[in-house]
């Protein structure tokens, strides 16, 4: 099986790599690590009450990879109606690779996400033009900028120039602080217990935004005039209590600080032999 699992974050997915169709035998499993760093961009918190609906979160900043560069010229891949076009000016973000580092971009007319294709140039010689180019697929598990292995290299037909940007003008995900309300049932004739309210940091997905499981927190609902204030990553959430329509109302105190926030997945693959 395959267990996927994050710094502060967990999912678990998995593939059976062997069907057992006898008495299975000794395994043998394999772990591969990878990690990712983010950059979350500071951002003016809003000013007044908020209110913010089911599924909805109640603030929302910009993170972008540590590293970035934009290509100045255009680079094709393949040639006729197979072509891919990655035009001057598109944006790109570092990921480690064997020569330092490889910039990955998606092509022209596509999504980061689940639509999108990293193809991640490298520059062997240092010379300011990528040389090579590793096709690596779509962000691993969802997971914002985030690619797990790169792919086989190929050289380009012709050298592409690039420079490096600032990370803050890189390509950029949403990360945000989600909410979850639970009201619990009074049996008839006992007095009602006040709510809780958790408030977790996310990452935008093609699914929405994908809650990181640790580093939340959960308070009381005491209303509007007692606040439960809550502090996850720096930010500072002062709830106010729900809506009749079961909606979140609250303040953003403090809006989250630049911070450099680290993921780190890892993929145990485990095979059991089988006897036949």
């Amino acid at each position: 099986m395959k267990s996927v699992s994050f710094g502060r974050a967990a999912w678990v997915g998995g593939a059976l790599l062997a069907a057992l169709a006898a008495v299975g035998g000794p395994a043998a499993a394999q772990t591969r690590t990878q990690s990712a760093s983010y950059v979350i961009l500071p951002a003016t918190a809003p000013e007044g009450v908020q209110v913010a609906k089911k599924g909805q979160p109640l603030l929302v900043q910009q993170a972008v990879a540590p590293r970035a560069a934009r290509l100045t010229a255009q680079a094709t891949l393949g040639s006729g109606k197979k072509a891919t076009v990655f035009p001057a000016g598109a944006k790109m973000f570092g990921v480690p690779s064997q020569g330092g580092f490889a910039y990955c971009a998606v092509s022209e007319g596509k999504r980061w996400w689940s639509s999108a294709t990293f193809s991640c140039f490298e520059d062997i010689d240092a010379d300011g033009d990528f040389d090579q180019v590793r096709p690596s697929g779509s962000p691993f598990m969802n997971v914002a900028l985030f690619v797990f292995t790169l792919g086989a290299p190929k050289p380009l037909e012709a050298s592409v120039a690039y420079e490096r940007t600032p990370y803050a003008e890189g390509p950029s995900v949403d990360f945000g602080l989600i909410w979850n309300a639970q009201a619990p049932r009074a049996k008839e004739g006992e007095p009602v217990k006040p709510g809780t309210v958790t408030v977790q940091p996310a990452f935008e997905s093609p699914l929405g935004f994908q809650a990181i499981r640790n580093g939340g927190a959960t308070r009381p609902l005491q209303g509007e005039d007692k606040p439960a204030s809550i502090t996850v990553r720096g930010s500072r959430i002062d709830v106010l209590g729900l809506t009749p329509e079961g909606d979140l109302r609250y303040r953003v105190v403090e809006a989250i600080p630049a911070q450099v926030d680290r993921v780190t997945l890892s993929i145990t693959t485990t095979t059991t032999y089988v006897y036949r």
